[in-house]
């Protein structure tokens, strides 16, 4: 689970972006809330493979990171969904890390 904690803590900090893009936008949607985007008052950082982190991609809003194969990590996923309501933007969080034995998100 320690190992794993890059994943999330380098995904996580993709939702504040998220989030803004969503406020900013005016819409109650995630459409266009990518990887590479921005707009006004808005941006959202070109998702980047670091450390522990295979794969990264934010796409309509939704945040995926892959762990490495390698140090202890078998290529588990992390996956944040948002969803929009009049109270802000709501977080799921899904992927194989939350299925692993012992989960370890």
């Amino acid at each position: 689970k320690a190992k794993f904690t890059e994943v999330v803590n380098i995904a996580d900090g993709f939702k504040t972006d998220v989030a803004l893009c969503i406020q900013n936008n005016g819409t109650s949607t995630t459409s266009g809330c990518n990887g590479g985007t921005s707009g006004e008052g808005w941006s959202i950082a070109t998702p980047t493979a670091v450390g522990k982190v295979a794969t990264i991609t934010v796409s309509n809003g939704a945040i995926q990171a892959t762990a490495v194969t390698t140090g202890g990590l078998s290529g588990q996923s992390y996956i944040l969904t948002p969803s929009v309501a009049s109270s802000g933007v709501a977080w799921t969080v899904t992927g194989s890390c939350k299925t692993a034995t012992p989960p370890i998100c």
